[in-house]
């Protein structure tokens, strides 16, 4: 409870920030193998490591545009309260 209010839930942006976080971790794993791979220079793996982690962000970048538009349009905030 807030100040006398029960917080509401919008399961669909718990999803959507779920699916976000997941996608911004997988992209994070991602740049740290692209780090490792260019300390070992040249390395076999390291052209196919940087189109994964450039896959990993367009997801990124497509989760959080969903996560924002859902916000937009279901107007549901992260602080948003209803009365008691």
């Amino acid at each position: 409870m807030i100040h006398g209010k029960r917080s509401m839930e919008c399961t669909e942006k718990r999803k959507l920030f779920k699916e976000y976080d997941d996608a911004v971790q997988a992209y994070l794993k991602r740049v740290r193998e692209l780090s490792d791979l260019t300390k070992i220079s040249p390395h076999p793996e390291w052209e196919l490591t940087w189109q994964l982690a450039d896959e990993a962000r367009k997801v990124c970048d497509i989760s959080y545009k969903q996560l924002k538009a859902h916000v937009a349009q279901h107007r549901c905030r992260p602080h948003e309260t209803a009365p008691d």
